[in-house]
């Protein structure tokens, strides 16, 4: 296979922390606002920046207070758009360039990585479910005090109990 190197070294590429990968001055974490400071021996002034939910960002720029915009004259791709504007928000692209794989090594927020695990480990249960194999969702439910059975039940169907509480409401009144 003549790609195999070139895959292997985009792979360790994409693998190394990304200090590694882009020289970075300022990690901006997402939701929250970074104030930046010209270095400037005559007034304050500089940006606040904050990266998006959406994954794109708010930027103002400020004078002598840092928490309130100061109007500020905006270029897109060298053509004057407003000359007073106080908030600038740049969307974040609305497609994953093509070969960016959301499992990809990354630094994210943890609920962003929480929800690319859950998303996966999702199709992983009912995928096992559906054959009737319980193992690993019940694996997944004593992290959080849940047995689950496929026994007894309807095709797509599981049983799921809370172990600590036990069977309570109208179930109790079932026997087993």
């Amino acid at each position: 296979m003549k790609n195999k190197g070139r895959i292997q070294d985009a792979i360790k590429e994409v693998a190394k922390p990304i200090q590694e990968r882009v020289d970075a001055d300022l990690m901006l974490p997402r939701g929250e606002q970074k104030i930046l400071q010209a270095v400037s021996d005559k007034v304050d002034r500089g940006l606040r920046v904050k990266l998006l939910d959406d994954g794109g960002y708010d930027m103002a720029y400020w004078f002598k207070d840092p928490s309130k915009p100061y109007p500020v004259e905006v270029l897109v791709d060298g053509e004057s758009i407003k000359k007073d504007a106080k908030v600038v928000e740049m969307k974040f692209h609305p497609e994953i360039p093509e070969g960016v794989d959301e499992r990809a090594a990354l630094v994210m927020d943890i609920n962003a990585v929480v929800k690319v695990m859950l998303k996966d480990v999702q199709t992983k249960l009912e995928k096992e479910l559906r054959q009737g194999k319980t193992e690993i969702a019940n694996n997944v439910g004593r992290l959080v005090g849940l047995k689950i059975t496929t026994k007894g039940q309807k095709k797509n169907k599981a049983f799921m109990y809370d172990l600590e509480k036990g069977i309570k409401g109208p179930f109790k009144k079932w026997k087993y």
